[in-house]
């Protein structure tokens, strides 16, 4: 069996996805509310967030602030 602890996951659940972005929870409701951010609910996990949908947010606030 591989060991989980340093296989890097795809998919998060809601306080680490908050983490990851650097932000509370509570604000990643909020963000992931406001931005319509897609989660998938599997097995007992009611909210996954892919990885890569956050760094495509990253990326796109990236972008907004080097335009303004």
């Amino acid at each position: 069996m591989p060991d989980l602890s340093i296989t890097p996951r795809r998919l998060m659940n809601t306080k680490e996805a908050a983490a990851y972005l650097g932000i509370s929870v509570c604000g990643f409701r909020i963000f992931g509310f406001q931005h319509k951010l897609p989660r998938l609910g599997w097995g007992k996990h009611k909210d996954l967030y892919d990885i890569k949908d956050l760094d495509k947010i990253i990326e796109e606030h990236k972008a907004k602030k080097l335009e303004a």
